[in-house]
């Protein structure tokens, strides 16, 4: 039987120490940023208003409609938009996560700003591609979770793995650098499925198949579950016990 030294005790309690602080600071960065991210969906969440060009008898006259087309048009937009001012949320967190693990003031700026525009700008391109393809093959008649998944999928993995290079950024380690945006983008990818399959357990009448959720409550839990997740993805891969990881004490 082996016996511990004093020495080797001090390490391993250091190690666990350095670890559990990787895992608090990812973990709050997540939540808090998934809350901020709601916060600020909520407050631009109608930016974009359908076309009403559809006529119907109404009272009667003759009143002007948004097709349903136009309304999911419409949606997608503001759920594109939402999920760019999620990106970069989070990714502006994420970096400062990363700096507060180094200390370091100009890591927190730096990463942060990275973050910011990394995170909004991945969001914003990856929409521009996905968005014309989802309108094309989603039924607005049916409930079906397909499509949006899909579209959750590319976008949030790609938010991911824009985080966990601001991470990375902001702890200042080259070496875990590849290790975390790996791990936000499976960690984004891991949160967009549990969270899309769990919002239609959890929220069955908020018509979570759609881009924006029927209530305010399902979508705040969709961007704190999102953002939670990509931590834990990047804390995964970072905190690996097997790899050493630069925190200061």
């Amino acid at each position: 039987m082996s016996i511990e030294t004093p020495e080797a005790a001090r390490n391993n309690s250091t190690r666990t120490f350095k670890r559990v602080r990787l895992w608090l600071c990812l973990g709050l960065a997540g939540l808090l940023g998934g809350i901020t991210a709601w916060g600020a969906g909520e407050a631009f969440g109608t930016v974009f208003l359908p076309r009403k060009h559809a006529e119907i008898m109404y009272g009667g006259g003759i009143q002007q409609v948004a097709t349903p087309q136009d309304q999911l048009l419409a949606d997608s937009r503001n759920e594109a938009l939402s999920l760019a001012l999620m990106g970069g949320i989070v990714g502006g967190g994420f970096g400062i996560a990363g700096a507060a693990l180094r200390r370091s003031i100009r890591n927190a700026v730096v990463a942060a700003t990275f973050g910011l525009i990394a995170g909004g700008l991945t969001a914003l391109i990856l929409t521009a591609f996905c968005l014309f393809p989802f309108n094309k093959v989603r039924d607005v008649d049916l409930n079906d979770l397909i499509p949006v998944m899909m579209f959750h999928l590319i976008i949030l993995s790609g938010i991911g793995a824009a985080a966990g290079a601001a991470f990375g950024i902001g702890l200042g380690d080259r070496r875990i650098l590849i290790r975390a945006i790996v791990g936000g983008l499976v960690g984004g990818m891991v949160g967009s499925v549990v969270s899309d399959f769990s919002g239609t357990v959890f929220f069955p009448t908020a018509q979570t198949h759609l881009p924006i959720s029927a209530t305010a409550i399902s979508r705040l839990f969709y961007r704190v579950l999102v953002g939670f997740l990509t931590a834990q993805g990047i804390a995964l891969a970072v905190g690996d016990p097997r790899h050493h990881v630069e925190i200061k004490t």
